[in-house]
């Protein structure tokens, strides 16, 4: 059997789920093509399509948020991206990168640091 010391991604999503009990949300890493299509498809501008890494996209139905993260960008920036994409969620539709986003930001990196520094002295580092 094989399997992770350390899985980044589900620590993040583990201290997100602790974090916020009740809050749902749906993430999938798309291909870069396919995201950068999306991102147009929302109304985004060709510099913003260029650089951007996730996008999370709320419906005006109230339907679960999607967070779409581009599969291209380097695996180390993942888990980064997703607690960026977890704080729209947790701040809301309206919040953009203002005040109460990045404090949603904080709280979740701060508890993914936490989780992960006790993960490594768990297995030895």
């Amino acid at each position: 059997m094989i399997t992770f010391d350390l899985n980044a991604f589900n620590l993040v999503i583990e201290v997100a789920n602790k974090l916020y009990p009740e809050m749902e949300a749906k993430i999938s890493f798309v291909p870069e093509k396919y995201f950068k299509k999306l991102l147009k498809r929302w109304g985004a501008k060709n510099e913003d399509v260029k650089q951007s890494c996730g996008v999370t996209m709320f419906d005006d139905e109230g339907k679960i948020p999607v967070i779409c993260i581009n599969a291209s960008i380097p695996c180390w920036a993942s888990v980064e991206i997703i607690a960026h994409e977890i704080a729209h969620v947790a701040a809301g539709v309206d919040a953009d990168h203002g005040e109460k986003w990045q404090l949603e930001y904080d709280k979740i990196f701060t508890a993914y640091s936490i989780a992960h520094s006790e993960v490594l002295k768990m297995i030895g580092e």
